[in-house]
């Protein structure tokens, strides 16, 4: 209890505003979409209650980001939208669609790095989510081991406390800011 109430009063400890790096859709497990929403709605909550979370950033991607900008918003938590480019849902079904539509209403903010499509824009969006978090949510299927979700990953300073929902597993884990988190050596959260 000590060392509980030695966290809570540590500044390190206050991550005022989280963003989430995640697969699209095709790269979440099926049958696990269900889950990733309920575990995403108590990792706001609890975010908001033990790290005083005030802001969720989410790439209002497809998949895990607009169900990180759902969750957090279900839970009273402002929503940013970092939007990688104009019209860069034009391709997606219309269900996401209504979905970021729905997100776009619900956001705090909502900015928009680039006006068309390239791969240097949605890296440099991840880049500026990164730069603009204290913490960040990793969505992970731990078999796929590239794309924009792993290109992220790569980018997280070493200090920067991690949040990784393995989606096949469905276990949530933490690599706080103290000590680097290992397949072996990871803790419950």
């Amino acid at each position: 209890m000590a060392h509980r109430a030695l966290l809570a009063s540590d500044p390190a400890a206050t991550w005022a505003r989280v963003a989430l790096t995640g697969h699209r859709p095709q790269g979440l497990p099926a049958g696990t979409e269900p889950w990733l929403e309920a575990e995403l709605r108590r990792i706001a909550a609890k975010l908001a209650a033990e790290h005083d979370t005030q802001v969720a950033i989410s790439g209002a991607a497809a998949g895990a980001d607009l169900i990180w900008a759902e969750a957090a918003h279900d839970t009273g938590m402002p929503v940013w939208l970092y939007q990688p480019y104009t019209g860069h849902d034009e391709r997606w079904n219309q269900g996401w669609r209504d979905r970021l539509a729905a997100a776009r209403g619900n956001a705090s903010r909502i900015d928009t790095l680039g006006s068309r499509f390239s791969v240097d824009v949605l890296h440099a969006r991840s880049e500026w989510m990164i730069r603009d978090c204290d913490a960040i949510i990793a969505v992970v299927d731990p078999r796929r081991t590239s794309g924009g979700t792993w290109q992220a990953l790569k980018k997280i300073p070493s200090s920067m406390p991690i949040i990784r929902v393995d989606v096949l597993h469905r276990r949530t884990t933490v690599r706080d800011s103290a000590r680097a988190l290992t397949a072996d050596d990871a803790r419950q959260e």
